[in-house]
């Protein structure tokens, strides 16, 4: 008994996870509109958790399997059995490739833990009654909804292994209008001899997959990129100054102004916190991203906290900063210059550029390191990350020296 009382209390530890909604069903029959829109849990329970037998189906202790016809558009519906220990497997389970369930589809995403987006999900488990290629038994179901209806088949499971008892046990899919694929299904579950006293469930299971939109009425899916950026290119050159000297690597990649624009708070934040990682280790001085009309965000040194928006130079870095967007764990915060100040700022530089414009410091150029500090030393104290740029640059941004290679 140990293995079921501890199956039991993983489905009491379920609801108390999962089961923040309920719903009482209008009637003693579940309606696709009494079920609420999926909030990220894998299951919903219905009717606190009672299942919708009737009496006499309560009191049979027969074993039994049930399965519907496939309707016209080739779809399964409702899977009936009355699980003993005779129904269960006594061999190895065989392979059910050959069945194409309504709405079948094989997609491989990176995003789904194993990758393959589809199961052949069986209505009523393999384990419970030993069915294999079974088509009125087999529907699509992603990975994450395969998962969540596993968790229910182990309790019954256990459960009839323990007591060899019988569990009346139902699955119904739900589809809306003429759709292939189930937006989910039903499952009803009561343990026959001791009238419901260990096993009694009534829950609905979402077919869904985080990361992934369905469309319902083909199977077709496609994979939600939290980062619009992922699938981008990344480029690589080198960097010149104006003496033709190679002064480093900028990595980058180019994208529209609009596809910026589209990109939410969170979404920004993963592209900075995940993929910066792996171009920091290649010690590029500049990953950027490049806008139209010579726009762009740009990460000096290969960090990310802050990103800056401006105007960018053709070695990669910016020229005016209109926007500084910090990031942390909890939000990311905008600041956007007011117009005046840009105007003022673009003035001051101007008025720099003309003064020094044949300054000796244009040629000394200097690595400025994520302190704020320049050197002359590009390895000083083991420095990595670092943006290049001439010392009058650096002075005029008030980068202070370091004491120990000036």
């Amino acid at each position: 008994m140990k293995k079921l009382l501890c199956s039991i209390l993983t489905l009491f530890m379920m609801i108390s996870l999962f089961g923040n909604h309920s719903i009482q069903a209008k009637e003693k029959k579940l309606e696709l509109s009494d079920i609420p829109a999926y909030e990220e849990e894998p299951f919903v329970e219905i009717n606190d958790y009672e299942p919708y037998f009737m009496d006499e189906e309560k009191n049979n202790k027969k074993s039994f399997e049930r399965f519907s016809d496939l309707d016209e558009l080739g779809r399964c519906s409702v899977a009936f059995a009355n699980i003993g220990p005779d129904l269960l497997p006594i061999k190895e389970r065989e392979s059910i490739s050959e069945i194409k369930p309504s709405g079948w589809h094989s997609y491989s995403f990176d995003s789904v833990p194993g990758g393959y987006l589809y199961n052949r999900c069986h209505l009523i488990a393999y384990c419970l009654t030993g069915e294999n290629a079974n088509e009125k038994n087999l529907i699509t179901g992603t990975r994450y909804f395969n998962m969540a209806m596993r968790m229910f088949e182990d309790l019954v499971v256990a459960y009839v292994e323990e007591t060899g008892n019988h569990v009346l046990y139902r699955v119904t899919p739900f589809y809306k209008g003429d759709n292939l694929v189930c937006e989910g299904v039903e499952i009803e579950a009561w343990s026959v001899e001791d009238k419901g006293k260990d096993i009694k469930f009534n829950v609905f299971c979402y077919n869904v997959q985080p990361k992934v939109s369905i469309d319902y009425k083909t199977g077709e899916a496609e994979e939600l990129y939290s980062n619009l950026l992922l699938k981008k290119e990344v480029k690589e050159e080198g960097l010149f100054n104006q003496k033709g000297d190679y002064i480093g690597n900028r990595a980058y990649i180019e994208i529209t102004e609009n596809e910026f624009r589209e990109l939410t708070d969170d979404e920004l934040k993963e592209f900075c916190e995940v993929e910066l990682k792996e171009y920091e280790e290649k010690e590029y001085n500049y990953f950027s991203l490049v806008f139209e009309n010579d726009r762009g965000v740009v990460f000096p040194a290969c960090t990310c906290f802050p990103a800056e928006l401006g105007t960018m130079k053709k070695d990669g870095s910016l020229d005016v900063i209109e926007e500084y967007i910090y990031i942390s764990d909890e939000k990311v915060e905008h600041y956007t210059k007011p117009k005046e100040q840009l105007d003022a700022e673009k003035k001051e530089k101007e008025k720099i550029t003309k003064k020094t414009k044949s300054d000796p410091r244009d040629s000394i150029t200097v690595y400025v390191s994520v302190t704020g500090k320049y050197h002359s030393k590009s390895n000083c104290s083991g420095m990595k990350n670092y943006t290049t740029m001439s010392l009058t640059e650096a002075q005029s941004y008030g980068y202070s020296p370091c004491k120990k290679c000036n």
